[in-house]
């Protein structure tokens, strides 16, 4: 995961591909920037050694942090100033576009990352709360489903900063895409993993859970 996140900050690209959305926030950007503004009151900045690393410390942000060496000098050689810095800040996931879906869904289908309203409170078939989690297409934590970052890398393993949908097999049906007869737990469902699914009185006919989210979603 770190070579994806050094290959969008150091190239500005994501798989080789450039990205409209890395413009102003790639190392060049924040170089040329610094030394404009250090121009103005006479002084060279460098930045040496950069690291970039991101981690998942909660289900619902990313943790990113730049390490560098600094130098200032003003430009009359009077004075210099070194100093290992290191800046951490918290990026929240939500609005961003699930991967799992660009891959698995062709891009045709676009779920962005909503963080439900419903969070241990689901009501299960009929005019229950679940049918409206399913809609709107929104997001739980779960501890047997990817992080974004994993899902990041295409991995469906699981992870303690888990997040998980609920497959609209209905509208893949609508887009044309071939759908299956299992679990919507999107990890379940776009994994290779199969575990035995029922289906949910008073939920669509095609809407399925495995054990495991007949308890999570208060289905069991």
């Amino acid at each position: 995961m770190g070579a994806f996140f050094n290959e969008a900050f150091f190239n500005g690209t994501i798989y080789s591909n450039a990205s409209d959305i890395m413009i102003g926030a790639r190392y060049a950007d924040l170089v040329n920037s610094t030394n404009d503004k250090a121009n103005k009151i006479n002084v060279n900045i460098t930045l040496s050694n950069p690291q970039f690393y991101a981690s998942q410390d909660s289900p619902w942000s990313v943790a990113v942090s730049f390490e560098f060496n600094l130098s200032m000098r003003d430009k009359a050689n009077l004075a210099r100033w070194q100093k290992q810095e290191r800046i951490k800040s918290y990026i929240s996931i939500e609005g961003f576009e699930d991967p799992i879906y660009i891959v698995n869904a062709k891009g045709m289908v676009v779920y962005r990352i909503n963080k439900t309203i419903y969070e241990g409170a689901y009501t299960c078939g009929g005019m229950g709360n679940l049918t409206s989690h399913l809609q709107n297409r929104y997001y739980t934590s779960h501890s047997d489903a990817p992080s974004f970052l994993k899902r990041l890398q295409g991995s469906f393993e699981a992870d303690a900063n888990g997040i998980e949908s609920l497959v609209d097999l209905a509208a893949l049906s609508a887009q044309g895409l071939p759908t299956q007869q299992k679990s919507v737990a999107d990890h379940v469902y776009f994994s290779s993993s199969n575990p035995s699914s029922s289906q949910i009185a008073g939920m669509p006919s095609w809407f399925r859970l495995d054990e495991a989210h007949l308890a999570k979603y208060n289905c069991g």
